[in-house]
Parts: structure tokens; sequence; C-alpha cells
């Protein structure tokens, strides 16, 4: 199963304990004796000044437990998100997902120590302020400690399952690279924008025929858009680039064409990062989702190319020819190219 479906089921597991979480605030529920009443009361009745406004112990409670809902709904959403964001680029959110992976496993730690764990049952009552969730008492009625021991039960079983599926999503989205067969190095400079930099092109595997001939179909048949969706279906991945200011985009098109005086074109291709802002004000830009590169080399691997960041292709059917445009007016020239075989 792959790591965008793991994630979604990580974040279907935290929406679930959010609604959970959030009821048991919210609904009511009958005391188990004058115990807990005369610890509910004393966390009413206990007054102290908090940054200067005067607040109880039961503020605080009611307010950690509903910032902690608010909490649980975000990581949900962010799993979900973190889901599409494998989908698109696996690289990019390996460290999100392991950062997600070692905050589930704090929580289930904490969880499992200060809320889930039952110590013995007691045939003393506990003194006031000292209550423990799902725990026997002598006081509660019989029902009521079958409700909480169940409650318990699915609680850890909902935490132990979080945990174990975000692993899992790591262990999927970090899995072990394939050997690359070949690593281009160049320089590049965007003269219209004043940047430059080192720019990095690792190639697992050349994109096959039948990969390029789905491709070039889809965009006659279907168009631009269709295009970029079947692009970014293509697995495994041909390889990744690496910028100066990023940790890496995946590749999704490799062509490796042979030239007549022994040197070689390479054509590669991926989609474009779109901003959030981009997308929901539809600006002229998310006409230009594709990133092109095309690299010359000669025999020695060493050669010059172009990158395109932001594409518009179409197919020009009285040519029959791809045509590819440029949203900016120059691309970003790439220089000193240097081919590398393991």
């Amino acid at each position: 199963m792959q790591a965008m479906r793991w994630l979604r089921i990580v974040s279907g597991l935290v929406f679930l304990f959010f609604l959970g979480h959030t009821a048991a605030v919210l609904i009511p529920q009958p005391s188990s004796g004058p115990a807990e009443d005369a610890a509910v009361r004393g966390m009413k009745d206990f007054h102290f000044n908090a940054m200067g406004a005067d607040r109880t112990l039961w503020n605080f409670w009611d307010g950690f437990n509903y910032t902690l809902s608010v909490l649980l709904l975000t990581l949900a959403a962010v799993a979900w998100q973190l889901g599409r964001g494998a989908r698109r680029d696996s690289m990019l959110v390996r460290p999100l997902v392991a950062t997600l992976c070692l905050g589930l496993l704090g929580t289930a730690v904490l969880c499992w120590k200060y809320f889930f764990t039952c110590r013995r049952p007691s045939r003393r009552l506990p003194p006031p302020g000292r209550f423990s969730l799902g725990c026997r008492s002598g006081a509660a009625p019989r029902h009521r400690l079958r409700f909480q021991e169940v409650g318990m039960l699915l609680k850890r079983a909902a935490i132990l399952g979080m945990v174990t599926l975000a692993l899992a999503a790591l262990a999927s989205a970090a899995e072990e690279k394939p050997k690359p067969i070949e690593t281009f190095t160049c320089f590049g400079a965007q003269m219209e924008r004043g940047r430059a930099g080192v720019i990095e092109f690792t190639i697992y595997r050349w994109s096959t025929d039948a990969e390029r001939e789905k491709l070039l179909t889809t965009l006659q048949e279907f168009g631009r858009d269709k295009l970029i969706d079947e692009l970014m279906k293509i697995r495994p991945v041909v390889g990744y680039m690496r910028t100066p200011n990023s940790i890496g985009y995946d590749l999704y098109y490799a062509r490796n064409n042979p030239l007549p005086d022994g040197g070689r074109q390479v054509v590669m291709a991926t989609n474009r990062r779109v901003a959030i802002g981009e997308a929901a004000t539809a600006q002229r830009s998310m006409q230009y989702q594709l990133t092109v590169i095309e690299l010359r080399v000669d025999k020695d691997g060493k050669g010059e190319g172009k990158m395109v960041p932001a594409a518009k292709i179409s197919w020009d059917a009285t040519k029959k020819a791809i045509e590819i445009e440029n949203y900016r007016a120059l691309p970003i020239d790439l220089i000193n190219v240097q081919a590398k075989k393991p």
C-alpha cells in the first residue's frame, strides 16, 4: 500500500480520536461518587492569578480539553494533506512524515502513561483530587466501570493504530531508493531574475517507449491538463532534480536520445509546484504547470542545456509536433553540464 493510503487512514483515525475526545468533553458524564464530586468542586473553587486574569483549575481543565480537540482536528487535516503530497512528491514529504511519526509516538507514550493505564482495583475510595479515568472504584456503578473499561481499550487501540500506520507510512515514503544509473550536474543561471546555483539531475531509469506513447496520445486526445495528471501517475518515478533551495523534486519523464555525432539529447519533465494563492485566484500561470529540461552532452559527457520551469505544452495538429511555450521571456541556462555514471 502506498504512503498516501497509509496517511489517509492515519488521518481518519486521528479524526475519530478527535470526535471521541470532543464528545467526552461536551457530553455530561454521571458522577462516580463523592470523591469525584469533591475533586471537581475543589478545581472550581480554587482561584489563582494567571498572567493578570483570575482563573481556576477547572478553567485550565476545560481550556486544555478544547485545545486538544483543535490540535487533533488540525493533525487530521495535516495527515490528509501529507497523503496528497506523498503522491506528488514523496521526497519532499519524507521529513514531514517522520515528524508526524515522532509526534504520534510521543502522544501514544504520554496517553498510555497518564490516561489509559488502569491501576489495580482498590476497595478504598481515592482521596479528593486523585481519581483516574477508567480505573475501578468502589463507589462507581458497575455499568459505568464496564463502559469506561471498554472506552479505554478502544482508545488504546486507536493510539496504537495511529502509531503503527504512521510508521508504515514512513517506511513506505522512505523506501530504499533505487540506484541511479546516471547523474547530471550543472550550473543554472536565470538572467531575467539574477539567480544562479548548482542543479543536479539524478536518473534512476529511462522512460519506456510505451510511457512516451501514452503521454503523447493523452496530449493529442485530451489536452495538457490530462497530460499532467497522466504524467504524475507514472511509477516508479524516473529520478529527481535538486535545486539550491529545495530538497528534491521527483522526475516523471526522462528520455536519452542518441545524436549522429556521438552525443546525446536528454529530455526530462516534471510537474511545476503551484502555490496555494496562485491556485485559488486561477492566475494565468496555472496554464503553465510543466517543468521541461533539455540537455545536450557530447561523447565525453560534457555540454549545456535549457530548463523551462513554467511551460505550457500543446499539440499542433497541423505541424504534427509538440509546442512548448515558456511563461517567462527567458529560460534558465544550464552551463557546465557534466554527466557521471556510477
